[in-house]
């Protein structure tokens, strides 16, 4: 399998498990799972309006494409979930008008999956970084 079609695969494969979670937790409030719509950015943010926010994430998927085109093999892993996070999260915005968080861990803001993906991809980026 070559190297763009592994990619397409993962990240539609993280894209996929970030929605049905949020389909899964739709509505339901228990335990550390609490279902909201998050119609801001990180945290809750509401600094822009929807559409502005829609742009600046089209506009860092894009970013990050181009980082991945360029990147070397060692990034693309990091990458590749910070564009499934990215990506999936933009795909409630268009459909919904917000995002669904559902992950609530009380010391910190409700998050979902997608918002993992986005950490763990900048964690492996600056673990590669610093091994090289």
């Amino acid at each position: 399998m070559n190297k763009t079609i592994k990619i397409i695969v993962i990240m539609f494969s993280l894209i996929a498990l970030d929605i049905l979670t949020k389909m899964l937790f739709y509505g339901k409030h228990f335990f550390i799972f609490n279902y909201i719509e998050n119609k801001g950015l990180i945290f809750g943010l509401n600094l822009f309006n929807p559409l502005t926010t829609i742009l600046l994430t089209l506009i860092f998927i894009i970013i990050w494409i181009i980082f991945l085109i360029k990147s070397k093999k060692e990034y693309s892993t990091g990458i590749i979930f910070i564009l499934a996070g990215l990506v999936s999260n933009l795909l409630n915005r268009i459909f919904l008008g917000y995002v669904i968080d559902f992950i609530d861990i009380k010391i910190i803001s409700i998050f979902n999956l997608a918002d993992v993906f986005i950490i763990v991809g900048v964690i492996l980026l600056i673990w590669r970084a610093i091994k090289k």
